[in-house]
């Protein structure tokens, strides 16, 4: 029996200092890595104005301020999409196993810019537009975005 209160305090104790590290963390250290990534990734401007934010608990959220995406070079306006705040709830047991799997994703207030150039080409990456499809799972039809109009 002993064994097994020790075992389990053992437990605890790891919880709590684990519990203590992630509540220290900064995450905002990590913003500059999280935007050269998405910058070598899409070859457009990215940029978090805001703060990063971790919660804890059995399903951590992710959240960021102020997200700015930009257009293509040949497109007239200079950012395809600003956000004002998205959060990002991560399922904890992939994230243990070192992959992130998305439990929940909003975006707060924002304005998505899609716009052709002369030779008639959507300034949207293929991957936002897969994005955009996957956000609307009861729609029928696959999601054609509609160049040159904001949504």
């Amino acid at each position: 029996m002993k064994w097994l209160i020790r075992i389990v305090g053992a437990a605890i104790a790891l919880a709590v200092v684990i519990g203590v590290y992630l509540a220290s963390l900064d995450v905002n250290q990590y913003k500059g890595e999280i935007i050269d990534l998405v910058e070598a990734a899409t070859g457009r401007e990215f940029s978090i104005h805001g703060d990063l934010h971790l919660k804890i608990s059995l399903l951590p959220t992710v959240a960021a301020d102020g997200i700015v995406f930009g257009s293509a070079r040949s497109a007239a306006p200079k950012n395809m999409v600003t956000i004002e705040r998205i959060e990002a709830q991560l399922a904890i047991m992939p994230l243990l196993r070192g992959s992130i799997t998305l439990k929940r994703l909003e975006i707060i207030g924002g304005r998505i810019s899609i716009d052709t150039d002369r030779r008639g080409r959507c300034n949207s990456p293929k991957e936002l537009m897969d994005i955009a499809h996957f956000a609307k799972p009861a729609q029928t039809k696959p999601f054609e975005p509609l160049c040159g109009t904001a949504v």
